[in-house]
């Protein structure tokens, strides 16, 4: 394992989940434990049995596969939509070898800087000062990549509608161009908030993004009975419109007839 530290990521509202209260303190402390552990182990939050039975108490055990926190698989054990919030191992190990590549060009890009400022002393003082710059521009790019990745999973977590996140992910970025992290944030939690939005028709997390929502205003109200109309209900009218049409036709055609009789 990395000497790098790893960390996994909670929403401030899960202790007010309707699930998670369900659990005694003693079994909500144990899913947190088990939380951390697949995050500290790269295991993508699945567990073999023996992991599972050491993690969890009896009695935790049976809270925590009956809410579905914790399911049972062919491997074993997995912890219930782990790798939608948290990083998979391949994700913490790309990001490693891209951190040891970067290193690895900074170190042979300052040893050549050295070098060079050896052979002509001259240009030292401007030789190293453009190595700073670089290094700083470079620790300041990277800053700023985590920083959005941050931002992402803060609005995410909030969106009503979790799917297809890495295009959702994309879809923040470009969002990110003409609005702040807040106004997309305000405006996933006003849309959520939404009385008159129907979770069938909850639009795609990547399909709100694009379509620049986070102004938009409360959606319709429904009154009550009032709902929107199936596919198979706006054919039936539009059937029933072409019969009443017919219909008409074919009287005004009868009239005709008897008149001319």
């Amino acid at each position: 394992m990395s000497g790098d530290r790893l960390f996994f990521k909670l929403h401030n509202g899960f202790p007010e989940h309707p699930k998670a209260f369900e659990l005694s303190d003693k079994a909500f402390r144990q899913l947190i434990e088990a939380w951390c552990y697949c995050s500290r182990n790269l295991n993508d939050g699945q567990l073999t049995k023996a992991q599972f039975l050491k993690l969890f108490s009896a009695k935790s055990q049976k809270e925590l596969t009956t809410v579905g926190f914790v399911k049972a698989n062919d491997r074993g054990y997995e912890m219930h939509d782990y790798l939608e919030h948290q990083q998979s191992a391949e994700q913490v190990e790309n990001r490693r070898t891209a951190r040891a590549m970067a290193g690895s060009k900074g170190g042979k890009a300052k040893a050549n800087g050295l070098a060079s400022a050896k052979q002509m002393p001259e240009q030292m003082p401007s030789k190293l000062v453009a190595d700073t710059d670089t290094d700083t521009d470079t620790t300041e790019a990277k800053a700023s990549v985590s920083h959005r990745a941050d931002e992402f999973m803060d609005w995410y977590l909030e969106y009503p509608r979790k799917a297809s996140r890495a295009v959702a992910e994309k879809a923040y970025a470009k969002a990110r161009k003409t609005a702040t992290a807040e106004q997309l944030l305000e405006g996933a939690k006003r849309y959520a908030a939404d009385p008159n939005r129907e979770q069938e028709f909850t639009k795609l997390p990547a399909t709100w993004l694009n379509g620049g929502c986070w102004d938009d205003g409360p959606l319709p109200a429904r009154g009550g009975v009032q709902m929107r109309p199936t596919g198979s209900q706006v054919r039936l009218q539009a059937g029933l419109e072409l019969m009443q049409r017919a219909q008409a036709k074919q009287e005004r055609q009868a009239n005709i007839f008897e008149i001319e009789g």
